[in-house]
C-alpha cells in the first residue's frame, strides 16, 4: 500500500481552512454546509494513492457514512463520518461520545475517521 506523509504547511491542509473560513464567514456553522471542505481535503490527499471517495454511499447497514475511499479493486479502504459541530458544542458532548453513539447505531469503525471541522480521531486497522 502507498504511504506518504501530509504535513502542517501542506497545501492540502492550508486550502482545507481557507475553505472552511470562507465557508464560516457566509454564515455557514453546520455539518451539512462544512463537510464539502473536508471532503474535498479528503479527495486531494487520497488521490496522491488513486482512491476514489464516493459520498454519501448507500450501504445496507444502518449508518451510512458521508464518504468511503476505495482502492482500484473496488475494496473499501477508509470511511469518513461527519458531526456537526455546533450540535457537539450545544449538547457539550465531547466527540468520543457521539463516536460511541455512532458505532451503536452500527458504524463502521474499519480506517474511519470521525471529525466535526473543529477536531478528528481516526480509527486505524492494520
Amino acid at each position: 500500500m502507498a504511504a506518504f506523509t501530509l504535513s502542517a504547511d501542506a497545501p492540502a491542509l492550508q486550502a482545507y481552512y481557507a475553505r472552511l473560513a470562507n465557508y464560516r464567514s457566509l454564515g455557514t456553522s453546520n455539518e451539512t454546509g462544512l463537510r464539502h471542505a473536508f471532503a474535498a481535503l479528503l479527495e486531494e490527499v487520497a488521490a496522491k494513492v488513486a482512491w476514489p471517495l464516493l459520498l454519501e454511499r448507500n450501504f445496507t447497514r444502518p449508518a451510512r457514512p458521508e464518504g468511503v475511499l476505495f482502492d482500484n479493486l473496488r475494496i473499501p479502504r477508509g470511511h469518513w463520518e461527519a458531526k456537526n459541530p455546533k450540535e457537539v458544542r450545544q449538547a457539550h458532548l465531547p466527540l468520543e461520545i457521539e463516536i460511541r453513539q455512532k458505532i451503536a447505531k452500527g458504524c463502521e469503525l474499519f480506517n474511519t475517521i470521525f471529525e466535526n471541522s473543529e477536531s478528528g480521531i481516526l480509527y486505524q486497522e492494520s
